[in-house]
């Protein structure tokens, strides 16, 4: 005898309770989608697009700003009543040359070049400290750095030189500016905008943003880093004489991988070219002897060598910032870490 099938659940179910959902099935993520991140932690390098909008928006308020500040002495102009273009043109010089004037500008400028890196970072998600390079060094890069690019000054000299005499018509006078200035103020109160504040900002844009995106070590990271820093400086007599300087700097970017060392080698280098032009006075003009370039050279060499013996620790020194996949690269809260 066949026994009948069993009766259908449903069928002795209350029909005035509804019958409940079946579960949901699990969530399932796209094959080979990386795991989501813990919490707190960031990107390692500041993606392309993004280090782009940084670079391109810092640029737009720098120059924004500093153009909005260039109306001040167009109104004062206006209300002093002056016509004549040759006056005009001498009281715009001695506005401009200001220590008001100058201290604004270049904390405008410094507000663009701190404002695209950082903005740059906090909306793609990446470690200030990996992605624009916060990061501790060797105490001895500390000393060489400065050191080093101070021996690379006969170098820049001649640069100049250089140019000067083959394009004397190349220049917007921004070198005697800055010397007339040097002479009408004190150090200590140029020091912070001579010195101070474009170390810290320039470093972070071009150190920070420009060559730590791109992976900080590779030589087309160094040379363009390289490069803009040197073309930011506009007047082409300036710019041959801070090549050398920037290929130092994005050298020491890379090989230390700390913002720092670069921030207090720019600082050192501007103040003492500040207090040297100061001291030399009316000999600031005068040719260096010819034996200073090789001592120089020589004494670059050996800071070189000393760096490259502290930070014989690439895998310390160059951070997660300058691996292949450094985009995708996450790390850790400062304080916690990397699981094993």
């Amino acid at each position: 005898m066949i026994a009948p099938p069993p009766d259908d659940p449903r069928d002795l179910a209350d029909p005035a309770v509804p019958a409940a959902a079946p579960p949901a099935a699990p969530r399932l993520e796209p094959e080979g989608a990386p795991p989501e991140p813990p919490k707190g932690w960031k990107r390692a390098r500041i993606p392309p697009l993004a280090a782009v909008v940084g670079v391109l928006g810092g640029i737009v308020v720098a120059l924004g700003a500093n153009l909005a500040l260039a109306l001040i002495p167009a109104v004062m102009i206006a209300g002093e009543g002056v016509s004549d273009p040759a006056t005009a043109q001498e009281r715009v010089m001695e506005i401009v040359m200001t220590l008001p004037f100058v201290a604004g500008s270049v904390l405008l400028l410094g507000l663009g070049l701190v404002g695209g890196p950082m903005l740059a970072a906090a909306f793609s998600k990446t470690s200030f400290r990996e992605g624009l390079g916060f990061r501790g060094a060797h105490p001895l890069t500390f000393v060489l750095g400065p050191i080093g690019i101070l021996s690379l000054g006969p170098v820049s000299d001649l640069l100049v030189r250089t140019m000067k005499a083959v394009f004397p018509d190349w220049s917007f006078g921004a070198l005697d500016s800055i010397e007339a200035l040097t002479h009408n103020y004190s150090f200590w109160a140029l020091f912070p905008f001579i010195a101070l504040v474009p170390g810290f900002t320039e470093e972070i844009f071009f150190r920070g943003l420009i060559q730590r995106s791109m992976g900080n070590v590779s030589w087309k990271a160094i040379l363009v880093s390289a490069v803009g820093f040197s073309f930011f400086h506009m007047d082409p007599h300036h710019v041959a004489g801070v090549l050398p300087l920037g290929l130092f700097l994005a050298w020491l970017a890379a090989r230390t991988g700390s913002l720092w060392v670069t921030i207090v080698t720019h600082a050192a280098n501007n103040a003492t070219a500040l207090l040297a032009s100061q001291v030399a006075g009316v000999e600031a003009d005068a040719e260096l002897p010819w034996f200073v370039l090789p001592i120089g050279l020589g004494i670059c060499t050996l800071c070189v060598a000393g760096i490259y013996w502290a930070t014989r620790d690439r895998a310390r020194h160059s951070g997660p910032v300058s691996a292949p996949n450094g985009t995708e690269r996450i790390v850790p809260p400062r304080g916690e870490r990397t699981p094993t």
